[in-house]
């Protein structure tokens, strides 16, 4: 084997590495370490070829971790095999580029060896927040995201946000690949690291992963003493599991109310104080089509306590209509208390982006127009309850629960219709992401889904119940009602916009010494 393709091997290692530390592998451990092949692969690498480096580590993670995006596509969204496969290789190549980015950037960044330490985190960290906001946004798994179930090492993100797992996952990674470098003599550039330089980021990461640790324990013992003393709610999520194929037939829609309000029943026998579908559990214009509406009321009002019901919805909007991914707060006398309309909408899915230039790409759901957004930061409430809703892929936008919790919501919901995915790890991967919402906000969340993934986060995101996929059911826990604002909430993303400029900065660093050299 020629040396020239053993770095693109590391490199390609490096990528199906990552994707294990993510659901359904779960093996979250592999974080720690799947960089630092990428790191040995751009090593002694130019710019040019440690961005291809990269890009190969990136494609190799992200088509094994978005696979199941062909399947949406050629599922539900009508697109024949030939044009499904090279439209989920296109968001995959597009994504590839932020890991390409990296590896390249790092290099120019970070001349001598010790800077890796500073250089790389700051970096990656840049990147993902980058990728939240270019193009719509798309911060599917971030790094520190697989790191969900270790309760103690993620309470950080109510300082920092997720983006701070992400930052020390890669530090800790630098600092295998120094002491392995420094060990072989392996050169970053022109010189090889010293034992001093190895020494020196082993110390740094051993130091910053235990003050993480240290102030998890710390901070889970003050959180789960408010929870004990805080208000709580019973709070019931019921699963209809309604099939895909089924789900916008007209002929089912009564079907499909009748079977949640039956399930719902159950939910007052577990003593449920507030019920909730999922994301349109009601597949028809709720309010609008009076008859199916008088049903689900009635029912409701039979349940005698406050219901949160999903449903799409359409408003007059200056000569036309305007289309809504709506829940509607139904109370027990069958008021309606409020709704939220969905704000981030999802490209392709409710509504067409580029459809100029794209004509042959529609909508995976083309039972209503393109959908409209709504006010970001939005909350209902009734009697106690404050409630900040996330529809869907909201959930892994952290600025929308943030905006909620600023707003003063004490309970976050999140309500969505995973059917799309199969049997896929997508479901897994999409409720994994979750409790970093709960860390952020130190509020609990009750995740209503059609057809799994549902459960409850508490306060401290320890995930307390789930569901399996494609089963009906009902699912009560007692969620604590905690208020008060993280430092995320009051500053939001103040770690990834300083980390984004001393990255900036870096580079502008190496740019210079690029042309004095």
């Amino acid at each position: 084997m020629k040396k020239s393709f053993l770095p693109y091997l590391a490199a390609a290692a490096s990528g199906f590495v990552l994707t294990g530390a993510f659901p359904r592998t779960g093996l979250d451990f592999l974080a720690w370490f799947a960089i630092a092949p990428l790191l040995w692969a751009i090593s002694k690498a130019g710019l040019k070829r440690a961005f291809w480096l990269g890009f190969t580590a990136g494609l190799c993670h992200f088509v094994t971790l978005l696979y199941w995006i062909e399947f949406v596509m050629s599922t539900y969204g009508g697109l024949p095999v030939v044009l499904s496969y090279p439209v989920m290789l296109l968001l995959c190549l597009v994504m590839a580029c932020y890991i390409g980015g990296f590896a390249a950037l790092l290099r120019l960044s970070a001349p001598a060896p010790v800077m890796i330490l500073v250089a790389a985190p700051a970096l990656w960290t840049g990147l993902e927040y980058l990728r939240m906001h270019l193009f719509t946004g798309f911060p599917w798994a971030n790094l520190g995201a697989s790191q969900f179930e270790r309760l103690a090492l993620i309470q950080a993100a109510d300082i920092t946000g997720v983006f701070g797992i992400s930052a020390l996952i890669v530090l800790c990674n630098c600092a295998i690949f120094l002491l392995v470098a420094a060990l072989l003599k392996i050169n970053w550039g022109k010189s090889h690291p010293s034992l001093k330089t190895a020494a020196a980021g082993t110390a740094a990461a051993i130091i910053c992963v235990a003050i993480f640790q240290g102030y998890g324990i710390k901070r889970l013992e003050q959180v789960r003493a408010e929870m004990e003393k805080a208000p709580k709610i019973a709070v019931s999520v019921v699963q209809g599991n309604v099939e895909q194929q089924f789900k916008w037939d007209p002929s089912f829609a009564g079907a499909t109310a009748e079977k949640y309000l039956a399930l719902s029943q159950e939910a007052a026998e577990q003593g449920a104080q507030f019920v909730i579908w999922p994301e349109t559990a009601l597949p028809f214009y709720f309010l609008r089509e009076l008859e199916l509406t008088a049903i689900v009321i009635d029912g409701i009002m039979q349940s005698r306590v406050p219901f949160l019901v999903g449903s799409p919805a359409v408003e007059p909007y200056k000569t036309g209509r305007a289309f809504y991914n709506r829940v509607f707060l139904i109370m027990p006398d069958g008021r309606l208390a409020g709704h939220y309309d969905k704000v981030h909408l999802v490209p392709w899915g409710e509504y067409v982006p580029l459809k100029r230039w794209m004509p042959f790409i529609g909508k995976l759901t083309h039972q209503v127009g393109d959908y409209s957004p709504g006010r970001p930061g939005k909350t209902l409430a009734f009697d106690n309850v404050r409630l900040g809703v996330l529809i869907c892929y909201e959930v892994i936008f952290p600025s929308l629960s943030r905006a909620m919790a600023k707003n003063g919501a004490n309970l976050l919901v999140t309500v969505t219709n995973d059917a799309w995915f199969g049997l896929s790890s997508a479901p897994y991967q999409h409720f994994s992401m979750v409790a970093l919402r709960s860390v952020e906000t130190k509020k609990a969340l009750a995740r209503a889904a059609n057809t799994g993934i549902s459960g409850f986060v508490m306060p401290d995101g320890a995930i307390v119940e789930t569901s399996g996929l494609f089963v009906e059911g009902v699912f009560t826990q007692s969620l604590p009602l905690l208020e008060g604002k993280t430092v995320y909430v009051r500053f939001g993303d103040w770690f990834a916009q300083l980390l984004s400029i001393l990255g900036l900065a870096l580079i502008i660093y190496g740019l210079k010494k690029r042309a004095k050299a």
